[in-house]
C-alpha cells in the first residue's frame, strides 16, 4: 500500500511531469463518472434488485489502484476509459453483472450528454461500438494484471451502520437522530474514496493525530476544488 505522501509525490503521473493538482482533479473526475455511471446503468435496469453503491464503490478502488501504477499522461491510460473497465469488472466482482454494451453506451451517455445527437449516431454505429467494446476489453487486461487478480475490496459501509446502530442502542445518540447520522456518515465515506489516505479506513480508530488531520485537509481541499460539499446539509443538526 502506498503512503499519502508517496502518492502526491512520486505517483507515475508526477513522475510523468503531471503536477498534483491535475492529479487530484483527474481522481475526482473519475470517481464521479462511476457514481453517475453506476446510478445510471441502476436505473436502466431496474428489474435488478440491488443498490448500485458497493458495485461503484469497488469500481473506485480498482481505479485507484490502476492509476497508484500507471500515469494519467500515456495515452492507453485515458481515465474514462479504465474508470470503464473499473465498472464492468466490478459488476462481475459484487455478481451484479451488466452487459459489456449496456456498460458501454452508459459510458458513451455520461461522456455526452450535453450533445444527444452525437449520442445516438455513435450508439448506432455497429464498427465503433465493436471498436469501443475492444478498448475495454483491452483495458480490463491492463487492469487485471495491475490488480495481480486480487479483487476483494473492503468497504466501511456495514461497519458504518453497526457503529451508528450500537451508539442508538447504548443512547450514545437520539435514536430520531441515528439515521441522519448514518447518511452524514456514509456521504463522508462516499467523498474519502476520492482522496488517497495513508491508512486503511479501518485502522483510523488507532492511527497517529497527524494522519487523521491529513485525511480532513485532503477532505476539506476535496470541497473546495469541486465548489463545495457533498454533504447533507442535515448535517447541521448534529
Amino acid at each position: 500500500m502506498y503512503s499519502s505522501h508517496e502518492l502526491n509525490e512520486f505517483s507515475p503521473s508526477r513522475l510523468d511531469g503531471i503536477d498534483i493538482n491535475a492529479e487530484k482533479w483527474y481522481r475526482w473526475s473519475y470517481c464521479e463518472f462511476l457514481k453517475d455511471a453506476g446510478m445510471r446503468i441502476n436505473f436502466a435496469l431496474k428489474f435488478f434488485k440491488f443498490s448500485p453503491q458497493l458495485t461503484i464503490a469497488t469500481a473506485v478502488v480498482f481505479c485507484h489502484k490502476f492509476f497508484a501504477n500507471h500515469s494519467h499522461k500515456q495515452p492507453e491510460n485515458e481515465r474514462f476509459v479504465i474508470a470503464t473497465a473499473c465498472l464492468f469488472l466490478a459488476g462481475k466482482v459484487e455478481e451484479t453483472p451488466k452487459a459489456l454494451r449496456d456498460v458501454v453506451k452508459t459510458a458513451l451517455f455520461i461522456k455526452y450528454q450535453d450533445d444527444p445527437k452525437r449520442y445516438n449516431k455513435l450508439i448506432n454505429d455497429r464498427i465503433f461500438m465493436e471498436q469501443q467494446r475492444d478498448v475495454i476489453l483491452c483495458a480490463e487486461r491492463s487492469l487485471l494484471h495491475t490488480l495481480g487478480f486480487h479483487f476483494h475490496a473492503e468497504h466501511p459501509y456495514k461497519h458504518l451502520l453497526r457503529i451508528v446502530k450500537q451508539m442508538s442502542e447504548e443512547k450514545v445518540i437520539p435514536e430520531k437522530n441515528a439515521r441522519d447520522l448514518a447518511q452524514v456518515a456514509w456521504n463522508f465515506a462516499n467523498d474519502s474514496a476520492k482522496i488517497s489516505v495513508e491508512k486503511e479506513w479501518w485502522e483510523t480508530c488507532t492511527v497517529r493525530q497527524s494522519v487523521r488531520e491529513d485525511i480532513s485537509n485532503q477532505i476539506l481541499d476535496l470541497y473546495e476544488q469541486t465548489g463545495g460539499s457533498t454533504i447533507s446539509t442535515i448535517a447541521s443538526r448534529f
